[in-house]
Order: C-alpha cells, then structure tokens, then sequence
C-alpha cells in the first residue's frame, strides 16, 4: 500500500483516522506488536508536522493553497520540493476512514514545490458529501457520506516529501467542502445556508518561555525577524505558553439531530508541541468546546536535555473543523 521507507504523518486533519488504519493494516499483515519508540512530540529526523489549507474550508470551484511544515533536526526546511495529489477516490461510509487506500496510489498532480495551488472539484459534495453518488452500472448502490461531529465534509490532498536521503514522506490533509446540510427541513437548510460561517485558519499570536517569570517570548506572529532564542539550563524543567488570536475558537451553526434544531457550537481548539530535544509534559494541550473554556492559550511543560546546544520547537494549532497554523522557535540549552 506505500512505498518502502515511506511514512505517514500527524498532519492530516481533523483526524488521524488514516494513520491508524495504515498502521494498523501494516501491524495486521507483519503478525508484530507496535514499538511505540520516541514520543510524537520528539523530532530525530524529517517529518512532515502539518499540511494547512488557505482557506480550510472551501466551497465546490474554490481555490485553495496548500502549504506545508516540513522539519528535519536542523530546523524548518524553507522550500520542501513537495509533490501534491487531489484525492477524488471517496471511502466507502462503511470503512469509517477519512481517506481510501486508493489514494496512496493516484498520480501526482504538481510539484515538487513548497506549494499548491487548487481548485475543490464541482462535485465533491456528491464525491466527499451529503448529497447522493448516481449509481454505477453493475455495482450496488452507495449513500452518501456521513458529516463529523461538526458537520463536515473532507477531501483528502496528498503530499509527498522525498527527502535528501530519498526517504519518502507521505502525509495527507483534509480539505473541508462547504456543502448543503442534509436531512433537514427545506426552511433550515436555508437558513443554514445564509447564516453559516466557513472556517477560517485559527492564528498563533506567541509562544512565551516562563510565562509566569521571565516571560521571554520566542515566537512572535508577524515578526519579520524572530526573537532570539530563549535560553534554558540542561535538565532544567520550563514552562511554555502559546497564546492565539481570541477569534480563533470560532462558534458556527451545527445541524442538532437530537432536538432537530440549529444550534451554535465553538470550536476546540488543539496544540501539539514538537521539539528535536527533550520532553514535554503532554504531547499536546488545548482548549475544548465548552462555553466556559474560552482562555486563548495553553501551557506545557518541557524538560531540557542534559547536553547543551540549540533546540528546534514547533507548535501546531488545529481547529476541529480543519482550521491550522504553525510556529517555529528555538531555545539555547546551556551547561
């Protein structure tokens, strides 16, 4: 199903359902156990940490631009020569998987560039959505496909990073298609219509080194020169916040089958933390999608190395309706 040496990354959003199904598959035909290994937070080689969409949330004939965090030990690759794939093989309902196997197969369609520049196919409500596939001679009939907890629909884009080792990186994301809502009156899916919000792209603001001592920021948005590196003593234990914009836990309409009603839900909001050195207290930590829960940061803990020297961190922020951002900074381990 994959080349050899290829791997799939955590990048694919709002679920890792595909990972889990590759690995387990792999585990299935190999009779082996998983060795869990490292962290996913820990970074000892090339790794694709996420794929983000602009915008993440798109109607059918919109364009989009994909770009990518492309990471080795040494830092941000600036210009990661990636090749792009739009998937347009939907998963059978039943499968429970955001993306078909088929994907891993399908020609690329650009690249290799840092880059890609798209167009939502004009069917992929009826590819990817609610609305019903026509039937294909000598083949059983299929329903369409069932939305997410907030409603949404995805078509998966595949990247492939070939690394300077040729080590295959393969990694996907999860385009979310504006369609119609299904099983609703006529009346509210109107005015689901005229009053729903697409996603946006949540925004990082910061992230601050000793946010309640020092408060040395190490990532600035906007800054066109960052920070200098925070500076933390070998084995020493520190606390990391990240701050976003407040207007990135965005509340949109959702279609409640319980009360048959529409009803405003907030996004959660998630944050996984990636350094080459080191160990954070969480592998990721966020916001849920309560009322109450509204505070625009999130802190973790992260454990220096013993030996001294530079240290690459990177924060991803993702959304629950496929919204991402990025951040890099770096932190001077001293003896």
């Amino acid at each position: 199903m994959k080349s050899p040496g290829s791997h799939i990354s955590e990048s694919a959003t709002p679920s890792l359902a595909v990972a889990s199904f590759l690995v387990a598959a792999a585990f299935a035909a190999t009779g082996c156990k998983p060795d869990l290994g490292a962290p996913t937070s820990l970074v000892t080689g090339p790794r694709l940490l996420a794929i983000r969409g602009t915008p993440p949330e798109a109607a059918e004939s919109a364009g989009v631009v994909y770009d990518a965090l492309a990471v080795t030990v040494d830092g941000t690759v600036a210009a990661p020569a990636i090749t792009w794939a739009q998937c347009l093989a939907p998963n059978p309902p039943a499968n429970g998987n955001d993306v078909s196997s088929a994907c891993l197969t399908i020609p690329d369609d650009a690249g290799p560039a840092p880059t890609f520049m798209a167009t939502v196919p004009a069917n992929a409500c009826m590819l990817f959505g609610p609305e019903t596939p026509p039937p294909q001679k000598g083949q059983p009939p299929t329903r369409p496909a069932d939305a997410d907890t907030t409603g949404g629909y995805y078509q998966p884009i595949r990247a492939t990073w070939t690394t300077d080792s040729g080590d295959p990186l393969l990694s996907f994301a999860l385009e979310r298609v504006l369609c119609r809502l299904a099983n609703a009156p006529v009346d509210v899916a109107g005015q689901y219509a005229s009053d729903y919000l697409p996603n946006n792209n949540p925004q990082l603001a910061d992230l601050v080194l000793d946010p309640a001592g020092i408060a040395a920021p190490i990532f600035t948005a906007g800054q066109t020169t960052p920070p200098p590196p925070g500076s933390v003593g070998a084995g020493q234990t520190v606390l990391l916040q990240a701050d976003w914009s407040p207007s990135s836990a965005e509340t949109f309409l959702v279609w409640d089958v319980v009360s048959l009603s529409l009803v405003m839900q907030q996004e959660s909001l998630r944050l996984s933390w990636y350094a080459t050195a080191g160990s954070f207290e969480h592998d990721a930590t966020g916001r849920s999608d309560t009322g109450s829960d509204t505070e625009p940061f999130t802190q973790n803990s992260w454990t220096a190395p013993t030996t001294a020297g530079p240290v690459h961190l990177w924060t991803v922020l993702r959304d629950d309706r496929g919204g991402i951002d990025f951040a890099e900074a770096e932190i001077d381990v001293t003896p």
